[in-house]
C-alpha cells in the first residue's frame, strides 16, 4: 500500500476500496481497533484532536466504495455536528477520490451518495432526530462523540442495532470521556 501511495497509484487503492493509507499515527490504532474487533458493537474512547472523526468517515468511505449499494448510518450529537464536523471530514478524505467513484453531499436529504449506490446517512440525535435513519439495513453503524448523543441506549439498540441483523454489520462507538 505505501509503495502505491509513494509512487503516486492511489486511484488503485480508492477502486479497491482500501484507505487505510490516508490514516497517520494513532489514527491507525483505531482503525484497527474497529477492523479487527470480532464484536458486534465497538466502543472506542479517544481524547479530542486524536482524529477520530476523520478516521470514522474513512472506515464510512471505504465501506461504500467495497461494497455496491452500501449503506452507512453515521450518527453525531447534533445536527450541527453532522455539518460541522462530519461533512468536512469526509470532503477531507474524499479530496483525491477519483472523480467516477466520488460521493456526492445531498444536505436535503442528510445523505453521501456513490455513484454504485451506496450511501452513508447522517442524523443528530438531539429531539429525537435519529428517527430519520431508523429502518432499512445497515452495514455499518457509526456513533460519532456517543458519550455526548441523547438517548444513546435508545439509538444503539432500538435504531442502528435492528438493522445490522440481516447485512452482519457492526457499530462503531467512538467518543471522548464525558
Amino acid at each position: 500500500i505505501r509503495k502505491l501511495v509513494e509512487l503516486g497509484q492511489t486511484d488503485e487503492l480508492w477502486r479497491a476500496g482500501e484507505l487505510s493509507w490516508k490514516l497517520k499515527g494513532k489514527q491507525i490504532d483505531i482503525y484497527n481497533h474497529f477492523k479487527d474487533n470480532e464484536l458486534d458493537i465497538i466502543p472506542c474512547l479517544i481524547s479530542r484532536q486524536f482524529g477520530k472523526s476523520f478516521s470514522m468517515c474513512d472506515l464510512a468511505v471505504e465501506v461504500c466504495i467495497k461494497k455496491p449499494n452500501a449503506i452507512v448510518k453515521y450518527v453525531c450529537p447534533t445536527s450541527k455536528m453532522v455539518l460541522n464536523v462530519m461533512v468536512p471530514r469526509v470532503r477531507d478524505v474524499i479530496a483525491d477520490c477519483p472523480e467516477d467513484i466520488k460521493p456526492v453531499w445531498y444536505p436535503s436529504e442528510k445523505k453521501w451518495k456513490f455513484p454504485n449506490g451506496s450511501e452513508i446517512q447522517v442524523a443528530g440525535t438531539e429531539n429525537g432526530s435519529y428517527d430519520s435513519i431508523r429502518g432499512g439495513s445497515a452495514d455499518l453503524c457509526i456513533v460519532d462523540e456517543a458519550a455526548f448523543c441523547s438517548e444513546l441506549e435508545t439509538v444503539i439498540y432500538n435504531v442502528l442495532a435492528p438493522t445490522t441483523d440481516t447485512t452482519g454489520g457492526k457499530i462503531y462507538l467512538a467518543t471522548t470521556p464525558n
